[in-house]
């Protein structure tokens, strides 16, 4: 059973966008299966979620922002104000488990798997629905990255 499943209700109706989607959830669906099988190595898994989360989130904010801005998104302030809380919230998991301090494993992974339910469904897919009122079908011309 996986730790995060997609469903539709996370779509936000542009392709590359749930396509990244897609991919944090398995990135955390990966880790969890990890720390099923490997739990003499829970620090290390941790250590390399934490990271390529890191990674990740500048990566698909980017993107993101970068789409709003290009189609004048209204609600791209509180968008990124979400965004910019999200690389905080991360900054303090990498600085406590850098530090020693990160005792429990699945803190991390439960937070970021209740912001990104939270997050597309409350956010995301208003960006979606307003840039889709634009483009519509068109979308597939969109250049991410």
């Amino acid at each position: 059973m996986a730790y995060f499943d997609w469903r539709k209700k996370y779509s936000v109706s542009i392709d590359e966008m749930d396509i990244q989607h897609k991919q944090w959830i398995q990135l955390l669906n990966d880790y969890y299966t990890c720390i099923q099988n490997e739990p003499d190595r829970l620090k290390e898994h941790l250590g390399r979620l934490i990271y390529e989360v890191s990674v990740y989130a500048d990566a698909h904010f980017d993107a993101e922002e970068d789409l709003m801005l290009q189609y004048e998104y209204p609600g791209y302030d509180e968008e990124k104000l979400e965004h910019d809380k999200l690389r905080k919230e991360i900054d303090y998991y990498k600085s406590n488990y850098d530090s020693g301090k990160l005792k429990s494993v699945i803190d991390f992974s439960d937070m970021l798997k209740k912001w990104l339910k939270h997050h597309i469904i409350e956010y995301d897919k208003r960006y979606g629905a307003y840039i889709y009122s634009i483009v519509g079908d068109k979308q597939k011309s969109f250049y991410f990255y």
